[in-house]
C-alpha cells in the first residue's frame, strides 16, 4: 500500500510506558535477532495509512527512538511533556496531540506487536471508533477525530483514564473477530 496522496490522518504511536512487567523497553524489543523492533514494525503498518506517524516516547527513550527513525521524514518522536512523564497512555497522548494538523487520528499501543495492517485500514474506515473484540474493549487501538481540544480538561483534571476521553468524544466500539492480533503483550512469550 503506497502513500500518494494526502489522507488528512496523523498516527499516533503510544510507545512510552516502562515495560516493567515485560522486563524490557517494548517499543525496542525484538522477537528475534533479524527482524525490526516493535516500534519499527508498528510505524511500518501505520504509514501507508496516515500522512505522518507521531511516537510518543519516554525521556529515556527519546534520543534513541530519534536515531530509529531519522531516515523516515514522516515520523516524529515527541517525549512527554514535564509534569506528565508518568501519566501513562494519556499523558502520551497529550503530548502528541500538540503535534496533530490532521482532522483525524489512527491510534496503536506498541504492545499491540501481533497488529496487521488490514485491521488497522478496516479500523479508519469508520469514523471516531475503537477496537473491540468479544466484549474486550481495546481503547489504545482506534480511529479518533482530532482531541486536542477533548483532551486538555482531562490533563487539568489528572484524569488518566483514556476511556474517559473516548466517552467524551462518544466513540463508538467496531466489533472484531478474536485474534493474535488484538494480545497486548505485556509479558514475554516463551
Amino acid at each position: 500500500m503506497e502513500h500518494l496522496q494526502p489522507l488528512d490522518r496523523v498516527g499516533i504511536l503510544l510507545a512510552g510506558g516502562h515495560s516493567v512487567r515485560f522486563g524490557e523497553d517494548k517499543a525496542f524489543y525484538k522477537n528475534s535477532d533479524d527482524t525490526s523492533t516493535w516500534v519499527e514494525n508498528a510505524a511500518a503498518i501505520m504509514l501507508p495509512l496516515c500522512d505522518k506517524v507521531i511516537i510518543s516516547t519516554n525521556k529515556g527513550q527519546f534520543s534513541r527512538m530519534n536515531q530509529l527513525f531519522v531516515q523516515e521524514a514522516r515520523v516524529e518522536v515527541v517525549k512527554d511533556l514535564a509534569g506528565l512523564e508518568d501519566y501513562g497512555p494519556i499523558g502520551g497522548l497529550y503530548a502528541a496531540s500538540k503535534q496533530i494538523e490532521a482532522p483525524t487520528c489512527l491510534l496503536l499501543a506498541v504492545d499491540y506487536p501481533f497488529m496487521t495492517s488490514d485491521i488497522l485500514a478496516q479500523l479508519v474506515t469508520t469514523p471516531n471508533c475503537y477496537a473491540s473484540t468479544s466484549g474486550q474493549r481495546h481503547y489504545l487501538i482506534a480511529h479518533l477525530p482530532n482531541f486536542q481540544a477533548a483532551i486538555e480538561p482531562l490533563i487539568q483534571s489528572r484524569e488518566h483514564r483514556v476511556r474517559i476521553l473516548l466517552e467524551n468524544l462518544k466513540t463508538s466500539p467496531l466489533d472484531f473477530p478474536p485474534s493474535r492480533a488484538f494480545t497486548n503483550q505485556n509479558q514475554k512469550e516463551d
